[in-house]
């Protein structure tokens, strides 16, 4: 809890644990120990929390989380929803036709809202999800959360949810949510006591945060504040071919003897694999890096 700073400790001590909560800031921010932080509160709280990434990678990465939230369960949205929906009615969730992978949130929706109506709200409490990168996930999604939780409230059936979300970070614009939607969509627009924003950059150096600052569209998310922290610049190197990019990644290797270097290549698997081999024929001969790996 040291380690938090004013805002987070706003978070984890002030923030409502019913209803609908959301976090907003920019990239570094903080908001993925603050889910979990969030996460541990609420049980602490004897509630049922339930913490959810967009992706199994990030699911997998967070699940050693510095032993916070230990018990908390971690699963992608896709997951989760499919265990809640069979749970409550035996059966499979509705998807889109043609399209067995994608929810149809409209749907689920208005069976949640029939069985109300008719008496079983209970057996659709999730108790309180807790929603990292908020951003991924699809308008629709928000826009049923939204319904069935004022249902759920309406008669007393105990489900809250708390979004983390970055206008910055949305992978598909088309697709995803925008800081409003999700506001608009979960009725808490304009309401002071269930929006926060965190907007400390602990992630990186001020070097670097001050150069990935220029790829901050900022939105509603704003820009994150610069850390002191100093180190390195950041550089932006032009090859004429990858040959030459590839002598530049073994002349950095060998200079930094002992430390990881990663490699992002575009281009799928081929394009891995061919940086991959670059690399490896002209590091023969010497002590590979670190976790040097194709991945």
């Amino acid at each position: 809890m040291s380690d938090l700073d004013r805002e987070q400790r706003r978070i984890y001590g002030e923030a409502p644990g019913d209803g609908a909560i959301l976090v907003v800031g920019p990239p570094g921010t903080g908001k993925t120990v603050m889910a979990f932080h969030r996460a541990q509160k609420l049980q602490k709280l004897g509630q049922k929390p339930h913490v959810i990434m967009f992706n199994k990678v990030l699911a997998k990465y967070t699940s050693t989380r510095s032993n916070v939230a230990p018990d908390v369960d971690v699963s992608t949205m896709h997951s989760w929803a499919n265990s809640w929906w069979y749970g409550a009615t035996r059966t499979g969730i509705p998807t889109v036709v043609g399209d067995n992978w994608t929810h149809d949130w409209n749907e689920i929706c208005a069976r949640v809202l029939n069985a109300c109506q008719n008496g079983a709200s209970a057996k659709f409490s999730w108790g309180h999800l807790v929603v990292d990168e908020g951003q991924d996930f699809p308008p629709q999604m928000y826009m049923a959360l939204g319904m069935i939780l004022k249902q759920l409230e309406a008669r007393g059936v105990p489900a809250q949810v708390t979004i983390f979300a970055d206008d910055n970070q949305r992978l598909q614009a088309d697709r995803n949510s925008r800081i409003k939607d999700i506001r608009n969509n979960l009725f808490i627009s304009g309401v002071e006591d269930r929006n926060f924003v965190l907007k400390k950059n602990f992630r990186n150096t001020r070097p670097i945060a001050e150069f990935a600052r220029h790829f901050q569209v900022g939105n509603e998310s704003g820009i994150s504040e610069l850390p002191d922290a100093d180190g390195e610049h950041p550089q932006v190197v032009f090859a004429a071919n990858d040959r030459d990019i590839a002598d530049f990644i073994v002349r950095k290797a060998k200079l930094n003897p002992g430390k990881q270097v990663g490699v992002i290549v575009c281009g799928g698997k081929r394009g891995v694999q061919r940086a991959y081999n670059q690399v490896k024929s002209r590091l023969s001969g010497v002590e590979k890096p670190r976790g040097f790996k194709c991945t």
